[in-house]
């Protein structure tokens, strides 16, 4: 303890001094990685955020569609898409074709997408060519905010979780609006029709008063007959009765 309480008041200051220099460093460094903590989370925030989604049409249950949507809360550029296995779908006609996807997206702004038809469900599930080609592994890269180089997302889309999927069909206003369609074209052949549109009329009074007379005339017949066959039996049971004069 002698050394302790030989320290000069001098000493003691120079001793504070390189404590507080210290504890301000240590500060120093703390708060330097809390600010870019802070700076890499905002850049983290501000990102663009392009992945790849398959959903059904909304008119037509069975079509489903691969779209590629930025969720970021900035626009995406220059967006590149690769899949693999390639994307592929069924022609119609008992073959395949490449679904086409541009080669760069120029831009995509916050929540905005770029979507197209991708297949028939039940037309792909039955091609045979297809079948080992359900899962597509769908990486995309974007240009991110300045001086943060590219983004890149990965997406697993699986054909397979569409199997056994149940949807219901129902008619919207397309479905109204092609009928309407066909309706209109149907009344245009008509008028364009050589000679013009033949109309077919009805008298409905003169028709219901001759329907309504052979109705009646049916049922005077139908009692007249019923008289009849009454009077010939009662003639026949007044021959047998007994005392009945020969």
């Amino acid at each position: 303890m002698d050394w302790f309480v030989s320290i000069t008041a001098e000493q003691w200051t120079a001793a504070g001094t390189w404590a507080t220099v210290v504890v301000a460093l240590v500060a120093a460094t703390v708060g330097l990685r809390q600010v870019r903590e802070a700076r890499r989370l905002r850049e983290d925030q501000a990102q663009p955020y392009v992945v790849a989604i398959m959903e059904q049409n909304l008119t037509a249950p069975s079509i489903i569609e691969i779209a590629f949507r930025n969720y970021g809360t900035t626009a995406a550029r220059n967006i590149h898409v690769m899949s693999t296995p390639k994307l592929r779908c069924t022609d119609g006609h008992g073959g395949v074709q490449d679904v086409w996807v541009p080669d760069v997206i120029p831009m995509l702004a916050p929540g905005q997408e770029w979507r197209t038809f991708w297949d028939d469900g039940p037309l792909r599930l039955a091609c045979d060519e297809l079948r080992g080609e359900d899962a597509h592994r769908i990486v995309i890269t974007c240009d991110g905010v300045d001086r943060t180089g590219q983004q890149t997302t990965t997406s697993v889309l699986d054909w397979a979780a569409h199997r056994g999927r149940l949807f219901v069909q129902a008619k919207t206003m397309d479905d109204a609006a092609r009928a309407l369609h066909d309706i209109s074209q149907t009344i245009a052949r008509w008028s364009e029709a050589q000679g013009g549109l033949s109309v077919f009329t009805r008298d409905g009074k003169a028709k219901d008063e001759d329907r309504a007379a052979r109705i009646a005339e049916q049922r005077r017949a139908l009692m007249a007959r019923r008289n009849e066959r009454d009077t010939s039996l009662r003639q026949v049971e007044g021959e047998h009765e007994p005392g009945a004069e020969p």
